[in-house]
């Protein structure tokens, strides 16, 4: 498998290849080699700086460039990495902040919370909270907290803005099947907040249970407290289930797997791969440890090697992914594209068993949230969203198609 995985390097573009020289030698300084030979590669660095951008890794690759002796790297790249990599710094200071302040304030409700990526893993995977790009406050809940929390949250000056509106009985039951959380937005302090209730739409994916969460949770120091997350197992775990949900289009996501393997090099991948293996996520935890390896030169454990030469389809996902990286191709595509049906191929093969394949199923064909906020119906005629789904799905596409956009493959997306 080594060999065959080798193969899809070849070729690979200057920019991605000094990002990726960046993140490993953020581990490890004898890396720098790879920067130091920067010579041969011919770097567009309008390219290289969209491509950080997009992979929200400012601030790592930063520090990487900054210690590097001479002058190939061009003065004017430099300040806009700083720059960048200083925003990136105040704004998690201000996040940090205000993640304590709820998480305070849940505790005097009697709301059991487990805070996740974000602050928490910037100190986990990096030792550090200003080395780790953190957009939205993820929080975890149970659901029968949610409302205790959601009023917190409104009397804190926040909106929900995912559902924006208020839905009706079984607009509610669809919603908390088809999603996995509620998100809130404080205009006042610039600040997002994700209420989760489970780790991703596809229930199937990833089902570790709250209380089992919540029972093996360990706690970091943050503004002067003890915050709950997740445990380091469960932590990468995650990690793993989150990156190959969105087919790990992001840099950031698989190097905080990368960190984490490099700061914590004493797992039982033995246990680690049982655990798995009884959430039935082993193939996904192996296509992560399989592409860290591969792009970011990380361990690959003995253990998941072994799974990853009986388990064939791991180094399609591999291969897979790294097409979208390699080619900055956004998730989701654009509906009946060439990329659009990869990507349900890869979807799909996530996992093997029937539940997840049945749940991935309905939630392509069932009325989403999208349809609820497009067509207003009441209960008595919500069988009218299934024939809905298609006109609104495609009206979503053509608006989307007019108005984003070109991505072409050399592009980067949106600065995150």
């Amino acid at each position: 498998m080594k060999k065959e995985n080798e193969q899809i390097l070849l070729k690979m573009p200057g920019e991605l290849w000094l990002i990726l020289s960046c993140l490993r030698a953020s581990t490890d300084q004898n890396k720098r080699r790879e920067i130091d030979s920067l010579g041969p590669k011919a770097i567009d660095w309008e390219v290289f700086i969209k491509l950080v951008n997009r992979h929200r890794v400012s601030s790592l690759v930063y520090k990487s460039l900054n210690r590097f002796e001479g002058d190939k790297i061009p003065t004017h790249v430099l300040i806009r990495l700083r720059e960048r990599a200083h925003r990136n710094a105040q704004r998690i200071l201000s996040k940090t902040t205000e993640l304590v302040h709820i998480l305070k304030g849940f505790d005097q409700r009697d709301i059991f919370a487990l805070s996740f990526k974000g602050p928490v893993l910037g100190l986990l995977a990096y030792g550090d909270l200003c080395s780790r790009h953190v957009g939205d406050l993820d929080i975890m809940i149970p659901l029968e907290s949610i409302e205790k929390a959601d009023n917190f949250l409104r009397q804190e000056g926040y909106q929900r803005t995912h559902p924006g509106f208020t839905l009706t009985p079984r607009q509610h039951a669809v919603y908390q099947r088809n999603n996995y959380h509620f998100r809130y937005f404080c205009k006042e302090r610039a600040i997002r907040v994700e209420l989760h209730y489970r780790y991703g739409s596809n229930p199937a994916l990833f089902p570790l249970k709250f209380d089992e969460a919540w029972e093996r949770r360990q706690t970091v120091k943050l503004g002067g407290i003890d915050v709950a997350t997740l445990s380091l197992e469960h932590t990468i775990q995650l990690i793993c289930a989150h990156g190959a949900a969105h087919a790990w289009f992001r840099l950031f996501w698989l190097n905080d797997l990368a960190q984490l393997l490099y700061r914590h090099q004493t797992i039982d991948w033995t246990k680690q791969m049982g655990q798995a293996n009884r959430l039935g996520i082993r193939r996904v935890m192996a296509e992560g440890v399989v592409l860290a390896t591969l792009l970011l030169k990380s361990r690959l454990p003995q253990q998941v090697k072994i799974y990853g030469q009986t388990d064939k389809v791991v180094h399609d996902l591999v291969r897979m992914a790294y097409y979208r990286i390699r080619y900055s191709v956004d998730y989701p595509s654009k509906p009946f594209t060439l990329d659009y049906f990869r990507e349900k191929l890869y979807d799909i093969r996530l996992r093997k068993d029937l539940p997840y394949k049945l749940n991935f199923f309905l939630y392509q064909i069932g009325p989403s949230y999208d349809e609820f906020e497009s067509v207003i119906l009441p209960d008595l005629l919500f069988f009218l969203y299934f024939f809905l789904r298609p006109f609104t799905w495609c009206f979503r596409w053509y608006k989307s198609s007019s108005f984003a956009p070109p991505m072409g493959h050399g592009a980067a997306s949106g600065v995150g």
